[in-house]
C-alpha cells in the first residue's frame, strides 16, 4: 500500500494473549494491519498480561501493564492517554465495546483521529452503559464480526447502519486443513480412549460458566437419549466449568460416552479438529448469553468437518454464507439429535457436507479476504480515500 509512510495506527486491546475467540479475532486483526500496511506504525496496548494459561505463541505488543488486579486498567489508560497527546495518531482503533470511549477520548488527543471499534455479540446486548452507547455512536467505524451483532447496534443502538462494516471471522485455511491423522493417537494425549468405528462429536471453546450458552450441558441430555454407543462427544477448552462438566458426566453414567479434554495446545488444534466426524456448537441468546460468528466451527469447517450450529444469534451465518452443515434451535433437542445420527449413519453424505464446509471458509472466511477488509476500512483512517464498499463482507441486508 503506497502512501502511509509516517502514518500511524493506535490499537487499544482487552486481551491478546488469551485462547477465546475474540483474541484470535484481534490477533487477526492486528496481523492484517501489519501485513496490509507495512510503512505504517502499528502500536498496540493491551490491558491484561500474559498469563500461564493462554496460547503459546508469540505476539508482539508495545505495552501490556506492569501491574494486575485494578491498577493495570489505571496504567493502560495512562498509557493510551499519553501515547495519544505525544504521539499524534491517524487511527485509534478500540477491540472491544468497553474501549470505545478511551479510543474516543484518545481521538481527541490526536487532534480527531479516525476511530474504530470492535463488536461480536452478548456484550452489545447485555447492559449497554450511556457512555459506551456514545462512544459507538461517535466513532467513525463499527466493525461487527456478524450481521446480526450490526443490525443489532444499528436498530437498537442507535448507530448510523452507514458507519457499519462487517467483517466475519478469519481463518487460517493453510493451517487448518484435512489431515491424515489418527483420533487414537491424538486424543491419547488428552486422556482420551478412542477405539475402531467410535463416531466423535466435538465442540472446542471456552468452558466456563459464563460460557453455558456454547450448550455443552444441553448436549449432555441429547447423548443420553442417543442409543448407539459408539456415537461419543468430546468436549474440548478449558475454564472454570471443567469440572462441573466431569462431575456430571460421571454422575450421568456417561463417562464411557463423553470426555472433557481439558484446554488443548495450539499445537494440537488442526489434528484435534481432524478427530471430530461433526462438530457441534448450537448456542443459545439472552442476556450475556450468546454468539457473533464462532470462530472454532469454522476452524473445523476448514479442516473438512460438517458443522452444526444454532438459530438464534450470528452462528447460523456461517450455514447461510455457504459452510456444510446444519442450523437447528438450541432447545430442540430432537432436532440436534437427528442430525448428529443422520450424519453418523451416513458416511457419503459426511464426505459430501465436510468437503461444502471447506470450500465455504476458503471462500468467505479466508485470512486473504480479511486482510482486504482490514486495509479498506483504515484506508479512510490513513488518507487513501477507500470507499465505504471496498472489501467488505456487504451491508447489512448483504
Amino acid at each position: 500500500m503506497t502512501g502511509v509512510e509516517g502514518r500511524s495506527i493506535l490499537y487499544l486491546a482487552s486481551s491478546v494473549f488469551a485462547r477465546g475467540g475474540i483474541q484470535r479475532y484481534t490477533r487477526y486483526q492486528i496481523n492484517a494491519c501489519r501485513d496490509a500496511l507495512p510503512n505504517a506504525t502499528v502500536t498496540v496496548l493491551t490491558v491484561n498480561r500474559r498469563g500461564p494459561d493462554d496460547f503459546e505463541g508469540d505476539f508482539q505488543v508495545d505495552f501490556s501493564p506492569s501491574h494486575g488486579g485494578p491498577l493495570r486498567k489505571l496504567e493502560f489508560v495512562a498509557r493510551a492517554l499519553v501515547e495519544g497527546l505525544g504521539r499524534g495518531y491517524d487511527v485509534v482503533w478500540a477491540n472491544h465495546i468497553s474501549l470505545a470511549p478511551l479510543a474516543v477520548i484518545c481521538s481527541s488527543c490526536s487532534r480527531g483521529a479516525y476511530t474504530i471499534a470492535n463488536v461480536y455479540g452478548h456484550e452489545v446486548w447485555t447492559d449497554v452503559s450511556p457512555l459506551r452507547r456514545w462512544a459507538l455512536c461517535s466513532v467513525d467505524r463499527v466493525i461487527s464480526d456478524c450481521r446480526f451483532t450490526a443490525r443489532y447496534v444499528c436498530e437498537t443502538l442507535g448507530v448510523d447502519n452507514h458507519r457499519v462494516d462487517v467483517h466475519w471471522d478469519p481463518v487460517d485455511v493453510t493451517r487448518f486443513r484435512p489431515l491424515d491423522v489418527d483420533p487414537a493417537d491424538v486424543l491419547a494425549k488428552y486422556g482420551m480412549s478412542v477405539t475402531e468405528g467410535d463416531f466423535l462429536v466435538l465442540t472446542l471453546g471456552r468452558v466456563s460458566k459464563t460460557s453455558r450458552h456454547k450448550g455443552y450441558w444441553r448436549m449432555l441430555d441429547v447423548v443420553s437419549e442417543i442409543v448407539d454407543s459408539h456415537i461419543r462427544y468430546v468436549i474440548a477448552g478449558g475454564g472454570d466449568d471443567v469440572q462441573s462438566l466431569r462431575t456430571a458426566v460421571a454422575a450421568r453414567g456417561l463417562a464411557g460416552r463423553v470426555a472433557v479434554l481439558g484446554p488443548v495446545s495450539e499445537a494440537d488444534l488442526a489434528s484435534v479438529y481432524n478427530c471430530a466426524d461433526v462438530f457441534v456448537l448450537v448456542s443459545d441468546r439472552g442476556h450475556a448469553r450468546g454468539e457473533g460468528v464462532p470462530l472454532t466451527p469454522l476452524e473445523a469447517a476448514a479442516c473438512g468437518v460438517p458443522v452444526i450450529v444454532g438459530d438464534e444469534d450470528g452462528s447460523q451465518e456461517l450455514v447461510d454464507a455457504g459452510v456444510g452443515g446444519y442450523v437447528v434451535s438450541p432447545w430442540d433437542r430432537t432436532a440436534l439429535r437427528e442430525r448428529i445420527e443422520l450424519l453418523a449413519g451416513n458416511p457419503r453424505l459426511r464426505q459430501r457436507l465436510g468437503a461444502v464446509a471447506r470450500s465455504g471458509v476458503v471462500g468467505s472466511f479466508s485470512l486473504q479476504r480479511f486482510r482486504e477488509q482490514v486495509l479498506a476500512t483504515t484506508s479512510a483512517g490513513l488518507g487513501n480515500g477507500a470507499s465505504d464498499s471496498v472489501g467488505h463482507d456487504g451491508k447489512l441486508s448483504g
